[in-house]
């Protein structure tokens, strides 16, 4: 008797639910205390850790009233090191797309800023990168979007690129975590394999 096309219906079913639909998340900086952001330490927010790899020259700040707005500065006291580097994880484990950032420089625009590079990367190796993001001779914030084109990452690396006259400040970063973890997806397409198989010696056999 053939029952297990009935228990692949139930356990996809099952993991779907629990999979829930994939929600963004945006990473403002917002409530936090002025803080120096030092080898070794992390922030946390929406389901999203950032930790530095290394490099002195990365702060996380708040301006105006009752802390409403707060960012990632890149270059605080003097040019970013080259190599410097951040690196931004979901809490989850699970994998994620980079979706969008905004970004300025300090100086309301006059000079050019510090410029990092933007890296995904997924088991370790690199999958999308965004050279050299940088602000120069322009007010206000701009927004990178759709840099890696939807790739999907679990781990993306700010690596410090270039020295210019200003900090990068960077803000509203967006991530959209994968539904199901790639591991899920692996045993949901072994578990197809061997649907089909059993079906083929179920005809044959008849």
């Amino acid at each position: 008797m053939f029952t297990l096309s009935r228990n692949v219906t139930a356990g996809i079913a099952a993991m779907l639910m629990l999979a829930g639909a994939a929600q963004a998340a945006t990473i403002d900086f917002t409530g936090t205390v002025d803080n120096d952001f030092d080898p070794g330490e992390t922030y946390t927010e929406d389901g999203f850790t950032f930790e530095v790899l290394s490099g002195i020259e990365f702060a996380i700040y708040n301006f105006g009233p009752s802390l409403a707005f707060g960012a990632l500065l890149v270059g605080d006291d003097t040019p970013i090191g080259i190599g410097d580097t951040i690196s931004i994880t979901a809490d989850s484990d699970r994998l994620f797309t980079f979706d969008s950032v905004d970004f300025s420089s300090a100086n309301q625009g006059r000079d050019q800023s510090d410029g990092v590079d933007l890296v995904g990367l997924r088991n370790g190796a690199t999958v999308a990168t965004f050279s050299n993001l940088n602000k120069c001779c322009q007010n206000g914030f701009l927004t990178l979007s759709d840099a890696f084109t939807g790739a999907i990452i679990d781990e993306l690396r700010i690596i410090g690129a270039s020295q210019g006259d200003d900090l990068l400040v960077l803000d509203n970063f967006v991530f959209t975590e994968v539904p199901l973890p790639a591991a899920a997806w692996v045993f949901l397409a072994g578990i197809a394999g061997l649907t089909a198989a059993r079906r083929k010696q179920c005809v044959q056999a008849a």
